[in-house]
């Protein structure tokens, strides 16, 4: 039964005499909501810029008054408590008198008064929808919300009510709802938040600036969240921009996640077109702050996303297995897991009355059922078959809700029977609580039920089994006759990767001794003895020879060592002369021929000879000394699995500010770095001179935050440098002049920055980002000669340019969208020669290009990288992206397969480089430590470098040297380390 108070319809319910405590104190919104719905519509939908005849009904609404209502109306044994702000308006007596007959307790909602608060109105809500009942657009007056807060009184209120759940709506400012998180905490009270909409929904994760700290699990200050698809996109960018997804605490959990290529996993749990989208990835990179996240997907259902805890009996449940995404590393104090599942929608409906008021009352339904100790995966459904009634039917939240009761509470029930079952059950067994064993029981148990390591020691031990014993002596290589003349060999050539199983405790016997051998002074008849483990120590993982391979004795373990160190630091040439090997002799001086001692002519001088020769060569070769390397044809190419390098001397100078942009020159060895402090460094690049890597010069511009930094190429006599300003400069080396461009001629209003550009390797353009992403985003090209406009090229992408990049002749670029639409522009013919998609693509965040082969019409660059916000990056054989090569014209695939989906990071890709010559791809993320790099053209990812000793930090910017066997890397401490690869 309705009842009609001022024109408003509201369920009738008798206010009940209760206690000041409660479950769930709800507080947020609550509006006068005016719903209009067309009449005699011919299309569906009212017509823009007319009148529409049409049914408006009034009633009372606000996303916290839904919630509140649903919650009570669900449930008798739930008591609910609204706490709100009305003005001392007609509005406002409205809405008083609604909640008193509506049964909610008005105690808690203030009235501003006219005399203190003049400017204060209750919330209004205009919602105009089609013949349907789908929203067309929506008017919301919530200024009273956003513009006042009284933060004692809600703290009086927690501490009066002491309710079990306080549930937040986005439509306080972004201090007033850390304000009310802040009082949850303190009052060990928790919390869910509902974003309302895709504007208010970042107010969650706003400049953190001023505002009291976020907190992370397991001390999080929220823990349950609602949003729907595009309120979590809004909430992750929000997160993402303003710096919450690289804060340490969220990177510890995240890192305890151990999740490396999830991909597949998600598919599994969600659907492809759920991963596409994004809303896997995005949910789990908030977890950390909001541990639960419920997303509603409208018709496919709500996925239920949750960080479990360390004692989370989800973690130890057979059915709910299926559902876990990933497990926790062994031993974390507080985190468990992940549990993602995709509850489908509970019914498909044929015709919709209204949606307004569906998601306030999913999350409604689902706080009573929480508050009377139900889990949330078994009152998903019930919320949603609540959320259904309300799509029935015209009120915001249905008056029917009563008949779910029953439902929620058998979850809250289905709960204790769980909890009391396994009680009884293991009661009945008559088991008890696990205990830590000591050691006399690990010795007894070892004993008699053996371990792995004594598994493996006697596997082959049986006397009897005669066939077994020679197998274990010839894996082990004990007294073999055919093992003769190995030890010969260098190490690096015994140096190999296996992919059978080890057997068990590697203990290689020493080779026979000749009578004039003597024992080395180190060697120990006790490292036969000793026994170490290579899988459960990290450092040592990289001595295995397969991934089974555990147990070795320490001789093997110390010679393993000697091989490893030798692999990465071959010896010299001059300590390689074997004793019977024949030397070249070299020419002797004057004045050595006529010495009386003889020196030049016994065999000790010999030694000394060979040792010298290289260094001799090297002071005539005038191109080393020149920094020209050596020749092309003789530079071996790199193998893939593990890559030889080794670090060197950092650069001394140390920027005050993070390094923004590196580049070597194209010629000499010379390195420009670049920060944010304003300073230019130019270093002579050359680790083993005394000092190391000596500085060149070093510029300061006042008043400018350099952002990207650049030789110009081909042959590096300027430089080009700009901050986030309207105006860039370039400095002409060879002249030392500066020289600052303002303006673009007809084109400045397009740029409020400018500090998105690009040098093209012809030299003879500038690629600029233009700030406007009407039309999708622009790149404007300028010349270097004259610094006049030349072209500009727009793609229709939504979100604008991400970023782009040159092709190898300079002839064009490659353009990558924000949604991942990727555009192949030519400047010569001021066109695009092909239009793609990224595959997969969840924010696109950088684009590189590299290697030689591609096609001659996309500037001959055969890779392509493509990087995203999800820390999934995707690359591409450009040969591949053309259909038929022989056709004329050329046809591209608009959404081809990338050659490898590189999933080894979390976090968003921001940084993407190719090695000069296409052999290596350096791609990483902001996150501390997070870089990889990657064999070309196997695309497969080295995995003995980085190791966790490696001194990286948070990566800014990469660089590679002309020659491809220097890496340099900057991060957000101003370092600047190098790295040297062996080849």
């Amino acid at each position: 039964m309705l009842d009609s108070n001022c024109g408003i319809d509201v369920p009738e319910r008798t206010v009940a005499k209760v206690d000041a405590s409660s479950d769930v104190l709800v507080a947020g919104a609550v509006a006068v909501d005016l719903t209009c719905d067309p009449v005699n519509v011919t299309d569906g939908a009212p017509r823009p810029c007319t009148s529409n005849p049409a049914r408006i009904a009034q009633s009372v609404g606000g996303v916290g008054y839904n919630v509140a209502l649903a919650a009570h109306l669900v449930s008798n044994n739930t008591r609910v408590r609204f706490c709100s702000m009305v003005a001392d308006d007609v509005a406002g007596s409205t809405v008083l008198s609604s909640l008193r007959a509506s049964g909610l307790d008005t105690s808690h909602v203030q009235t501003l008064q006219q005399q203190s608060h003049p400017d204060a109105r209750t919330a209004q809500y205009v919602a105009v929808n089609d013949d349907k009942g789908s929203l067309v657009i929506a008017m919301a007056d919530m200024a009273i919300f956003s513009q006042h807060s009284a933060p004692d009184q809600w703290a009086s209120v927690t501490a009066t009510t002491a309710p079990k759940w306080l549930v937040v709506d986005s439509n306080w400012n972004p201090r007033g709802i850390r304000e009310w998180l802040a009082v949850g905490k303190e009052y060990g009270v928790k919390t869910a938040l509902e974003p309302v909409s895709v504007a208010k929904s970042r107010s969650l994760f706003c400049p953190q600036a001023g505002m009291a700290k976020l907190g992370v699990f397991p001390h999080a200050s929220l823990h349950v969240a609602t949003p729907n698809s595009y309120e979590l996109e809004a909430m992750n960018a929000a997160a993402r921009d303003n710096g919450y997804l690289e804060l340490g605490d969220w990177f510890g959990v995240i890192d305890s996640l151990q999740m490396r290529g999830a991909r597949d996993k998600f598919v599994r749990l969600t659907s492809p077109e759920l991963v596409a989208a994004g809303v896997p990835v995005q949910s789990v990179q908030l977890l950390p702050y909001i541990p639960t996240i419920l997303t509603k997907l409208g018709s496919r259902g709500v996925l239920l996303t949750a960080l479990l805890g360390r004692d989370d009996p989800l973690l130890r449940d057979a059915d709910a297995d299926e559902y876990i995404l990933t497990r926790a590393a062994a031993g974390h104090s507080s985190v468990g897991g992940v549990y993602m599942r995709l509850f489908p929608a509970v019914e498909r409906l044929q015709q919709v009355v209204s949606v307004n008021g569906a998601g306030d009352t999913f999350l409604g339904v689902l706080m009573s059922g929480l508050a009377q100790g139900g889990r949330v995966e078994n009152l998903v459904d019930t919320a949603q078959r609540g959320a259904v009634l309300s799509l029935k039917c015209r009120e915001a939240v249905s008056p029917d809700l009563g008949q779910l009761e029953e439902s929620i509470s058998r979850a809250g029930s289905d709960l204790d029977e769980f909890e009391s079952g396994s009680a009884s059950a293991s009661d009945d067994d008559g088991a008890v609580p696990a205990q830590e064993k000591d050691s006399d029981e690990e010795e007894l148990e070892r004993l008699v039920l053996g371990n792995k390591t004594s598994f493996r020691e006697n596997l082959f031990l049986s006397r009897g089994d005669v066939e077994g014993a020679d197998f274990c002596a010839e894996s082990l290589g004990v007294q073999d006759a055919q093992m003769g003349g190995l030890e010969e060999l260098a190490d690096a050539d015994l140096f190999m990767f296996d992919t059978g199983g080890a057997g068990g405790v590697v203990a290689k016997a020493p080779a026979p001794k000749t009578g004039r051998e003597d024992g080395a002074a180190w060697e120990d008849s006790d490292d036969d003895i000793l026994t170490v483990s290579l899988a459960s120590i990290r450092q040592n993982r990289q001595l295995r020879v397969s991934e089974t391979d555990d147990i070795v004795s320490g001789t093997e373990y110390s010679q393993r060592l000697r091989q490893q160190y030798l692999r990465l630091h071959p010896a010299p040439e001059w300590a390689k002369h074997k004793s019977g090997g024949k030397r070249p002799r070299r020419r002797t001086s004057v004045s050595s021929s006529s010495s009386d001692d003889g020196i030049g002519s016994n065999d000790n001088d010999d030694d000394d000879d060979a040792a010298a020769r290289p260094l001799e060569s090297f002071l005539r070769d005038v191109n080393r000394l020149a920094g020209r390397g050596d020749d092309a044809s003789k530079r071996r190419t790199l193998r893939p699995e593990t890559i030889g390098i080794e670090r060197v001397r950092e650069i001394p100078d140390r920027h005050t500010r993070p390094v923004q942009s590196l580049c070597f020159h194209p010629e000499y060895p010379v390195l420009l770095s670049a920060s944010a402090s304003s300073v230019l460094f130019l270093h002579h690049v050359a680790p083993d001179a005394e000092p190391p890597n000596p500085r060149l010069t070093s510029v300061r511009a006042e008043g400018v935050d350099i952002r990207s930094a650049e030789f110009l190429y081909p042959r590096g006599e300027a430089i080009f440098f700009a901050g986030r300003h309207r105006y860039f400069h370039h400095w002409d080396l060879p002249s030392g002049v500066v020289r600052k461009t303002k303006q673009i001629l007809g084109h400045q209003l397009e740029f409020k920055t400018m500090e998105r550009f690009r040098l093209s390797p012809c030299g003879r353009y500038m690629a600029i980002a233009a700030s406007s992403k009407q039309g999708g985003g622009a790149v404007n090209f300028l010349s270097t000669a004259t610094m006049q406009w030349i072209a500009a090229a727009r793609l229709q992408s939504t979100g604008g340019v991400a970023d782009f990049a040159w092709w190898s002749t300079g002839q064009g670029l490659t353009m990558l969208g924000r949604d991942g639409l990727v555009g192949e522009y030519c400047v010569e013919s001021r066109s695009f020669v092909a239009v793609w998609h990224d595959d997969g693509c969840v924010g696109a965040s950088v684009v590189a290009l590299g290697g030689h082969g591609g096609p001659d019409v996309l500037g001959c660059h055969r890779w392509v990288a493509v990087g995203s916000g999800s820390g999934i990056a995707n690359v591409y054989d450009r040969n591949e992206l053309i259909i038929v090569p022989a056709q004329t014209p050329l046809r591209f695939k608009e959404r081809p397969t990338p050659k490898r989906i590189l999933e080894q990071l979390v976090t968003a890709i921001s940084i993407l480089t190719f090695s000069p010559d296409g052999q290596l791809l350096a791609f990483g993320s902001r996150k501390k430590d997070s870089l990889r790099l990657v064999h070309l053209p196997s695309c497969t990812v080295y995995r003995n470098w980085p190791t966790q000793q490696t001194p990286l930090g948070r990566i800014t910017a990469v660089a590679f040297n002309r020659d491809s066997d220097l890496l340099a890397v900057g991060n957000d401490t101003g370092r600047v380390r190098l790295w040297k690869i062996r080849r």
